[in-house]
């Protein structure tokens, strides 16, 4: 009786080992099947990413522009003359327009903001 006992022991813990090493098999192949589909999600990510580059610098230097043609407005200055100004040389130009705008005296701004 003691020897079954055994048999049925070493039986009972050799399926459970076995399973454990089917059920490991599982994960691992699952891990390796999902791996591979974030892979090929990254890989359609980058080939949209390089078909669409983004709109470019245009646009940022289109406004640029526009803000410095509105403050030359307001002020009396060229309009013309400061949108291509700030289109070409866009930090500059606002660094300029920041620094003129400093040297006008508080009243006369809030003047010319009501007219």
């Amino acid at each position: 009786m003691g020897f079954l006992r055994l048999v049925l022991l070493i039986l009972v813990v050799s399926f459970a080992g076995m399973a454990g090493l089917s059920a490991q098999d599982a994960s691992s192949k699952r891990i390796e099947r999902l791996e591979h589909q974030s892979g090929e999600i990254q890989e359609k990510l980058n080939q949209i990413a390089r078909k669409s580059p983004g709109p470019g610098p245009g646009p940022v230097l289109f406004l640029f522009g526009a803000f410095c043609a509105l403050w030359a407005q307001n002020t009396g200055r060229s309009a013309w003359l400061w949108f291509f100004f700030g289109m070409v040389c866009s930090v500059l130009a606002v660094i300029i327009l920041l620094y003129k705008n400093s040297k006008i005296p508080k009243r006369r701004r809030v003047e010319s903001a009501w007219r």
